[in-house]
């Protein structure tokens, strides 16, 4: 049967063609509704330009289940020398990477056996005086098959101040081992303070290099105290010629942009697009947001780029801040000037004067510290094992335990409480498979997320 013939029927009968034609339409339709309108989910978007098939709508085949009102956290890998795990992270293989805050990165493997020779051991070189000092961040280049390439940041034992270090390592020939003789310093932050360091590290979807960079203190008293003093005493968080308080953004391809400006470094460019790009001295052109205290954990949405961070608080409340992909870059996020959602002038109005003009990016979500003491940013589960939890962000709080999905409503974003756990949650961690898994202080292991 040739093609004009297969078509002879419907070409003589135009309403029945018009009838296919509009249930096709409806078909369509209805699955793109299941596929955005679900309650409460981070958004999935229409495949990225270019892709052949991005003119047709995206509708993933899932299962149309509620939204989980409860999860587990299921042992997953026990016996790590430590009792601080600071980062749990993929190298786009079966295998887990577990920093340990002394400067030990252990290899986990799928069954969850941790293998006894570390990836990487630089305790001699890690500053863990403090409790926030200490190996605190990992990532692995988007090209790390190829290249090997790995990034750490730390707090580095040394003479001096000026030792928040970003490096670059390579795996060996052995996979489950780091040339250390491959350390390449990468950058350096004057360290103020013995505090709020941050050193969270992503790779984000445009294949540059974010890094997380607290305030540097100091510590504050409370509001109470006689002695006490306002958080951010030296309005760092919203000094554009320093690094502090930021999320940082750089190219570790040097690929174009400009020279290293404020970070002290080399073997890196700063991407053109930058929002504060002005060459050397004035604005720090690493910076990509600024206004925060502590964005100790921050992620990207694996399918929409989305970023999602969570900046810990100093007496008043803790927050979760969103910055949609696409979203234009430069956002100031509020701290000293806000903390949360509250005028933080109105406990100290001497420092009214840092906050004139300033334009502040609200939280989507944040709480008081009656409900938490320290907030631990989380990811957007993308996985495959629980269905219910699908599109959605999960984060927790170090201080009481407390396990959260964010969830929108037409009153705006809220916290849904999930688990009310005994753990120091200290940090999540995503497999390859978009899994998710924490890792506590005060605790030898791991622990997988499970919901109903």
């Amino acid at each position: 049967m040739n093609r004009m013939t297969f078509l002879h029927p419907l070409r003589n009968k135009p309403q029945t063609r018009w009838l296919l034609l509009l249930a096709l339409l409806l078909l369509l339709g209805f699955g793109a509704a299941l596929a955005v309108s679900r309650p409460g989910l981070a958004s999935e978007r229409t495949p990225a330009g270019g892709d052949q098939y991005a003119y047709l709508p995206f509708v993933p085949y899932e299962p149309v289940v509620p939204p989980p009102d409860t999860l587990s956290l299921v042992p997953f890998a026990d016996g790590f020398s430590t009792t601080t795990i600071t980062d749990i992270a993929n190298a786009g293989d079966t295998r887990l990477f577990v920093l340990e805050r002394e400067g030990v990165i252990r290899v986990v493997l799928a069954n969850g056996t941790i293998l006894p020779t570390p990836f990487l051991d630089i305790r001699d070189l890690v500053e863990t005086s403090n409790w926030e000092q200490g190996l605190v961040g990992i990532a692995f280049h988007p090209h790390y098959s190829q290249n090997g390439y790995f990034y750490i940041t730390f707090t580095e034992r040394q003479l001096g101040l000026n030792n928040i270090r970003l490096y670059r390592f390579s795996v060996s020939a052995d996979p489950n081992v780091a040339d250390r003789g491959s350390a390449v310093r990468m950058m350096s932050i004057e360290r103020p303070e013995q505090v709020h360091h941050a050193g969270d590290l992503n790779f984000g979807p445009d294949g540059y290099l974010y890094m997380g960079v607290g305030d540097g203190g100091p510590d504050p008293l409370p509001p109470d105290d006689p002695d006490a003093f306002p958080g951010d005493l030296y309005n760092r968080s919203q000094n554009l010629a320093v690094p502090m308080g930021s999320i940082l953004r750089i190219d570790v391809d040097a690929q174009a942009g400009s020279a290293p400006d404020c970070g002290l470094g080399a073997f890196y460019t700063v991407p053109p697009g930058n929002p504060f790009v002005d060459g050397p001295g004035g604005n720090c052109d690493e910076i990509w947001a600024y206004g925060f205290r502590n964005p100790w954990r921050f992620s990207f949405d694996r399918v929409t780029g989305d970023m999602w961070i969570g900046d810990v608080g100093e007496w008043l409340r803790e927050e979760i801040d969103l910055i949609s992909a696409g979203t234009p870059a430069g956002g100031n996020y509020g701290w000293h000037c806000r903390e949360g959602s509250m005028d933080y002038t109105a406990v100290w109005p001497e420092i009214s004067g840092d906050c004139v003009g300033g334009t502040f990016l609200p939280p989507i979500i944040d709480y008081p510290r009656t409900q938490g003491c320290s907030v631990t940013g989380g990811f957007v589960y993308r996985g495959r094992d629980n269905y219910s939890l699908r599109g959605h962000y999960v984060f927790a709080d170090f201080c009481n335990g407390h396990v959260w999905r964010a969830e929108y409503r037409p009153s705006g974003w809220e916290k849904v409480l999930l688990l009310d756990s005994p753990l120091k949650i200290s940090t999540f961690g995503e497999d390859a498979n978009g899994e998710l898994y924490v890792g506590a202080y005060f605790d030898t292991k791991i622990y997988k997320v499970v919901a109903p």
